[in-house]
């Protein structure tokens, strides 16, 4: 199981300068020998295709290979669905869910890309958590890797703000048509983390788990009988 959460400590507001986070995207990388489970065989269909088949009555449709994308989950559970879902033969078990925006596999960063339109977003309080939880079900010829990426990535950006605190004051053009240019400035702020990657292994328990497990009572000892 592969699991990212991410905490927004603040709520939206426009109070002390406060600026939101934008294009928020987390690349998890993925082993070469798991990446078949997130390309899927989809149909491709052109416009001249369908013209084609208008006037032929027939198609011929093509394949390509896609990715596979995040099912949207609210982040929590529902009381009593171990109840509901104990009544049905199958439940729906989807690959990847996510709390907030989507998640898919893409080739060019050979990794999981979790991305998020804005964070924090309207409407939402503090302390907010979006959660990203991808189940992997490995059957006995799958390969595991002997070692993992010790290391995730993480992306944003900033509208309206400059870590630098750079200030542009004056544009001037030389040698221009004659006409009154139009002047603008857009200050843009883009942020890049690289984060360790915590591995816990099925023996191992959280510190909750660990808090509250409860001791086992001690076997009590026989009495010796009297001689």
């Amino acid at each position: 199981e592969i699991r990212a959460d991410v905490m927004i400590p603040y709520h939206a507001t426009k109070a002390w300068g406060q600026v939101p986070c934008e294009d928020v995207a987390v690349r998890i990388p993925l082993p070469e020998c798991w990446i078949y489970q997130f390309r899927t065989e989809k149909h491709n269909v052109s416009l001249s295709q369908v013209r084609g088949a208008l006037s032929t009555g027939s198609i011929n449709l093509g394949t390509r290979m896609g990715s596979v994308k995040s099912a949207h989950r609210r982040a929590g559970k529902v009381k009593g669905i171990d109840r509901f879902l104990g009544t049905m033969e199958t439940a729906n078990t989807d690959l990847m869910e996510t709390s907030s925006g989507q998640a898919k596999y893409e080739h060019q960063h050979k990794a999981i890309v979790w991305r998020v339109p804005r964070l924090p977003k309207q409407g939402q309080g503090s302390y907010t958590t979006h959660e990203f939880v991808c189940k992997l079900f490995l059957t006995s010829y799958d390969q595991v890797p002997e070692t993992f990426e010790k290391h995730f990535y993480v992306e944003f950006t900033q509208p309206a703000t400059s870590e630098s605190y750079t200030v542009l004051r004056s544009v001037s053009i030389a040698d221009g048509s004659g006409e009154p240019p139009e002047k603008f400035v857009k200050y843009l702020a883009r942020h890049e983390y690289k984060v360790g990657i915590k591995f816990i292994d099925e023996k191992e328990q959280d510190s909750y788990r660990a808090a509250t497990a409860a001791v086992p009572a001690a076997a009590p000892i026989p009495e010796e009988e009297p001689m």
